[in-house]
């Protein structure tokens, strides 16, 4: 027997036909998997669609949960992602339907609207087969059962609504999730690892196209350097082991800047005259591969990156360096600031084995931090910040309130803790700290009048009740 198209059809409007048959309990339950090869083909989905056929594989996976549905129920192997057209998000599996409430639940969904225009919830050619649950919404794991369609057998992800396909709330489409049933176990994993597949890593900076454009304009502007490379003389890293200065001095003869993160964190910390000329020029053959591995998220470099651009700041680059070169120092780092925001995923703050709330997963603290040893200044960002908070900034909005957590008060007034940062940055943490505890408050609260998650309305009040 062929498969029969699943569509929607215009004037139908009765509950109850004749030939509607509704399953009993025994279809219902763990046992009522089994079942569903009973009534596989032509499945009454209720008056207001055809009939239409499972295919083969789909029913022998299906009724295989009967005796053992895999998936870990008491572990963390419940999520997975979902990849809508303007917007990826994690999702958790909540179960597939038993033939009977598969039955109910198209039938209600498939309900035609008041207005007659025949248009339906659910897409044409689809079904509902289980749900799943995901941070803003409720949603429902679809089949596609159009045997003319290449989708056929295919799993989606819909997110449950309430207005007319293709309308309203119901206008963002359908995420694909598996060739089939057999193919979708293999879709679940933790929550973490299911958020880093959304951002490539919960705790990186997002490498924009901004982001990556810097660092190749740095690299244009710095390549004059490499040609004169000597990290030798007073120039050279002391404390270094002697392959490791090697390295450094092959930048001269290798245009792809191909040194590890571990040697860079090594002559971040060696001892050289940082104010004689060559030490400065060994700097600048360095520096595109220093932004080119923060910006890539080495981790060695992400093991220390408050000290990444160290040695950045032993020098008056700002006042004594060409104005190209400042430029493009000052280009990366905007960047790479802007890039940050980008990545505003939320995880619990754990002190001890005490959850403290939710926080940024992203540590911009550290990127901070490493901007202020580097000798950059916290204004222009503090200035960026608020233009980004002004237009509504999501990512700016919920790191602003992260970031208040770090707020101190001591005997010297208000500051912002930052990991390893120097004595001398003090003015620069205050100004930081009143622009968190003042001109940040507004976006927060606007924020909240808004459709938040759980976490980011509980990250965003705890935010606000800051008093320091």
């Amino acid at each position: 027997m062929q498969p029969t198209a699943i569509g929607h059809t215009k004037g139908m409007v009765a509950l109850s036909q004749p030939d509607t048959r509704k399953l009993d309990d025994s279809f219902d339950g763990r046992a009522g998997f089994a079942r569903l090869p009973e009534v596989a083909n032509e499945f009454d989905f209720g008056p207001h669609v055809p009939k239409a056929s499972f295919p083969s594989d789909f029913v022998k996976a299906y009724a295989a949960i009967a005796a053992h549905e895999p998936v870990d129920w008491d572990g963390e192997r419940l999520y997975f992602v979902a990849r809508f057209s303007g917007q990826t998000l994690v999702a958790m599996y909540n179960g597939f339907y038993a033939p009977a409430t598969m039955q109910s639940q198209n039938t209600i969904l498939n309900q035609p609207p008041a207005d007659a225009s025949g248009a339906l919830l659910l897409p044409p050619g689809h079904c509902i087969i289980g749900e799943a649950l995901e941070e803003i919404s409720e949603c429902r794991i679809l089949l596609c059962l159009d045997p003319c369609s290449a989708d056929y057998g295919r799993l989606f992800l819909w997110r449950l609504a309430y207005q007319r396909w293709n309308t309203g709330d119901n206008a963002s489409g359908l995420a694909p999730l598996s060739q089939g049933l057999d193919d979708f176990w293999k879709l679940l994993t933790t929550r973490s690892e299911a958020y880093a597949a959304t951002l490539g890593s919960p705790h990186r900076v997002i490498a924009s196209p901004k982001l990556e454009a810097a660092v190749e304009h740095a690299a244009r502007v710095f390549a004059p350097y490499r040609s004169r490379v000597s990290f030798s003389g007073r120039s050279e890293p002391s404390g270094m082991p002697e392959n490791a200065v090697a390295v450094l001095r092959s930048l001269a003869h290798d245009p792809a800047g191909t040194v590890s993160g571990q040697i860079v964190m090594a002559y971040q910390w060696s001892a050289h005259d940082a104010a004689e000329r060559q030490a400065q020029d060994d700097l600048r053959a360095l520096l595109p591969t220093l932004f080119r591995l923060v910006a890539g998220n080495d981790d060695a470099v992400a093991a220390d990156l408050a000290m990444a651009l160290a040695k950045l700041g032993h020098g008056d680059w700002q006042n004594t360096w060409p104005e190209t070169e400042v430029f493009a120092v000052r280009h990366f780092g905007m960047c790479l600031f802007e890039s940050c925001f980008e990545n505003h995923g939320l995880g619990p703050c754990w002190q001890g084995e005490n959850p403290q709330g939710m926080r940024t997963a992203l540590h911009l603290p550290h990127y901070l931090a490493m901007l202020l040893n580097a000798g950059f200044g916290m204004g222009p960002f503090i200035t960026r910040w608020n233009e980004m908070l002004a237009f509504g900034d999501v990512g700016a909005t919920i790191h602003a309130a992260s970031l208040r957590f770090d707020v101190r008060r001591d005997a010297a007034g208000i500051h912002v803790d930052l990991p390893q940062s120097r004595h001398g940055d003090r003015g620069e943490l205050t100004r930081l700290a009143e622009f968190l505890l003042h001109d940040a408050s507004f976006a927060m609260t606007q924020r909240l009048k808004r459709v938040v998650t759980d976490d980011e309305r509980t990250l965003l009040t705890e935010a606000l009740s800051i008093v320091v």
